[in-house]
């Protein structure tokens, strides 16, 4: 009670449950005029619909149940009423953010343990994706503690010829060790949505090359050697080299070792990727990580003393040239760049020796003329013609946005799963997010994603006389047009 007679009011609200809604406590200042003090008991619901824990078991979550409880201006109007008049408060008063997500948790918690064993309900999961989403599985169990395998890929995956593969850290924890996991995940570009979607999954206890290439091994081999080209970031371990050294300068930026790591190792081919899938297979790196690393090393030996603006003029026309480098088309266009460069900026003498030892050696990773693989392909039975077919993505942005939807969507605050868990979300709610999508763009319900040329293209056809547009196109036969 304050001194100064203002209201005072303390509230305690119980767990929801279908017998009561909740204890409600006033207390007022005696000085102040006031209704009474009251109690309100336990309120027995007639409705069982409305009770909070029927709508979580019917898979609502909080924003869906705060809809229902939305009133109108008379229903507002109605309920003050009530309360003034009959000091009745509706059990709807009492259901908030807090006790909702713990139902929501306390339920997944519940339908996502198979078994209370956690490996015994993490092997249940791989039966059930396996008999019930047609997926193929792997579950593997090295004795002694050693690393857990657990991946599924749709057949989606079979069907994909550009993978684009990163992991996260602190997704979930292993059964055997208590140590956390890390969540490997393949992105295709949908081609009904042209947006990214996540098809296969891997989770281990172990980041270790090794592991890495039993896996991939066990891919191949269940998906007829259909990958051609693989997007990945700067990581030592996805590309399967040797250990890497990290950069000094990543001491001020503790995330970022995975990101620098592959730019002092590239003197090392990705030899378990080639060994897995064969010689053929293109490995290209995110475009966004390699530039990332050009930066750091430009901040840290690019310098025009005592001159800050003239700095920064330096550091972006060499950032220009690099990038004009990367997207260059031809080997001959990289070769002039290249000495182009080395001839403009000779007074930065460390940077092009790093330039030259860590990336050129290594261009074919990064330079957009290697993206193009060229192979044969058949027409009606006339001769076989050669056909270019460049990588749909050179960044990894589409596994960063999926990565961020599973975090901040999912998963919420939850961190460091029990597997089980996690596998429970990607079958059951992530999965199916993702199909729907799919059928929406596929009926015409949602429209699909286009590139900014897609989008420049699509403009300029829009703009186009359709007497003028059909006299562009001849049949050359029954199911063949040219353009």
């Amino acid at each position: 009670m304050l001194n100064n007679g203002s209201e005072v009011k303390f509230a305690f609200i119980k767990r929801i449950t279908p017998s009561y809604a909740a204890e409600r406590y006033l207390w007022f200042d005696n000085d102040v005029k006031t209704h009474g003090n009251f109690v309100l008991n336990k309120t027995h619901s007639s409705d069982k619909n409305s009770a909070a824990p029927y709508q979580v078991d019917n898979e609502k979550n909080w924003t869906s149940i705060s809809a229902l409880l939305c009133l109108n201006d008379d229903d507002m109007d109605t309920l003050e009423s009530e309360i003034e008049e009959g000091r009745r408060f509706p059990k709807m008063m009492a259901v908030n953010y807090r006790a909702v997500q713990n139902l929501v948790l306390s339920r997944i918690s519940r339908v996502s343990k198979k078994h209370s064993v956690g490996k015994t309900s993490v092997g249940r999961w791989m039966e059930y994706m396996a008999n019930e989403k047609g997926c193929t599985t792997l579950f593997n169990l090295h004795p002694d503690g050693g690393p857990i395998l657990v991946s599924c890929f749709s057949p989606w995956q079979k069907k994909a010829e550009e993978w684009c593969i990163d992991s996260t850290h602190k997704m979930c924890f292993s059964f055997v060790d208590q140590a956390s996991c890390y969540f490997y995940t393949n992105v295709v570009v949908n081609p009904v949505t042209r947006r990214g979607v996540p098809v296969c999954f891997f989770k281990t206890n172990k980041e270790v090359i090794p592991v890495l290439t039993q896996w991939l091994n066990w891919i191949k081999n269940n998906t007829n050697d259909s990958v051609k080209r693989f997007m990945i970031d700067c990581s030592a371990t996805e590309i399967a080299g040797p250990p890497i050294p990290i950069l000094r300068n990543t001491q001020a930026h503790p995330g970022r070792e995975k990101q620098y790591a592959h730019s002092l190792g590239l003197d090392t081919d990705p030899a378990a990727i080639r060994q897995v899938f064969g010689s053929d297979a293109n490995v290209l790196l995110c475009h966004w990580h390699v530039k990332l690393a050009w930066d750091d090393k430009l901040s840290t030996t690019v310098k025009v003393p005592n001159a800050t603006d003239a700095t920064k003029l330096l550091r972006g026309s060499m950032r220009g040239a690099m990038t004009e480098m990367m997207y260059s088309t031809a080997e001959g266009d990289f070769n002039n760049l290249w000495a182009f460069f080395v001839d403009t900026f000779n007074d930065q003498s460390a940077f092009i020796t790093y330039f030259a030892n860590q990336w050129t050696p290594k261009k074919h990773l990064w330079v957009k003329a290697h993206d193009t693989q060229k192979y044969a392909v058949s027409c009606h039975q006339a001769a076989p013609i050669r056909a270019e077919c460049d990588a749909s993505f050179h960044t990894n942005n589409f596994i960063k946005s999926y990565h961020h939807v599973l975090k901040g969507k999912y998963l919420g605050k939850s961190r460091n799963l029990r597997v089980d868990r996690l596998v429970y979300i990607l079958a059951t709610q992530l999965t199916s997010d993702y199909r729907w999508d799919t059928v929406k763009v596929t009926y015409g319900a949602a429209p699909a994603t286009l590139r900014r040329h897609e989008e420049e293209t699509k403009k300029m056809v829009d703009r186009m006389d359709p007497g003028a547009a059909r006299c562009m196109v001849s049949n050359l036969d029954a199911s063949t047009f040219d353009l």
